[in-house]
């Protein structure tokens, strides 16, 4: 397990590796004092712990920052106010901590975390001969094609695929995604924004516009979507 804590003050950065040790002694710690150079590391981390109110780039821009270059850490943002969670679901914050931090509170978000990277589903594209595989959590959405589907993942990519849109809202929990038009299918967890209509969606500059009769019952599922995962500890 890859970990990395970015806070600018040394005490909770200390805290935060002994609790860390504490319950996972194999695990990499790497350490940053500012959300710039952890935004500009190349390092890919499983874990971030990462301060909201920092000197510079705040905890919201170094995640959002993260997340345009690809990254698809389990983020738990360190805070001493709470206003910051609807800020904090749009970059896909996996839990918060209040400062100070409880070494409870802190063991069961870990242990949470180590869980949900250990146990993310892959899924596997094949289309003439081609076979590539992802995880469900790195899908941002999927659209329609002539011959099928092209998957589009965190990091940019696409990838063509042989199953029908359709198929795809099967496989796919529908709690977690949502078939906004006819042609696209989004993740929940992935949309930064939706306003008058229109979905963006984090890393893509594009406009997804949700299919006029479909506005409200979206709007009710997203804001359920949004309730029932923004979690705070």
């Amino acid at each position: 397990m890859r970990i990395a804590i970015c806070d600018d003050e040394i005490i909770f950065r200390e805290q935060i590796k002994k609790y860390i040790l504490e319950v996972s002694g194999d695990s990499a710690i790497y350490e940053y004092t500012c959300g710039d150079d952890l935004a500009d590391s190349t390092e890919n981390y499983d874990i971030i712990f990462l301060d909201i109110e920092m000197p510079g780039m705040s905890g919201i821009e170094t995640a959002e920052k993260l997340r345009k270059n690809g990254s698809d850490a389990d983020i738990i943002f360190l805070t001493s106010h709470v206003e910051y969670v609807y800020e904090a679901f749009k970059v896909r914050a996996f839990r918060f901590l209040q400062k100070p931090i409880d070494h409870e509170k802190f063991t069961e978000a870990f242990q949470n975390a180590e869980l949900n990277r250990n146990s993310m589903k892959k899924v596997i594209l094949e289309f003439r001969g081609a076979v590539a595989e992802i995880y469900i959590e790195n899908i941002v959405y999927i659209e329609s094609s002539g011959e099928g589907t092209y998957v589009h993942d965190i990091r940019g990519n696409y990838y063509p695929s042989a199953v029908s849109l359709k198929e795809w809202m099967e496989k796919l929990d529908s709690d977690f995604f949502y078939r906004i038009h006819k042609t696209t299918l989004v993740a929940m967890k992935h949309i930064a924004s939706f306003e008058k209509g229109v979905v963006k969606l984090s890393g893509y500059d594009a406009d997804f516009p949700v299919a006029r009769r479909s506005v409200q019952a979206f709007r009710t599922a997203y804001f359920d979507f949004i309730k029932n995962n923004a979690r705070m500890m």
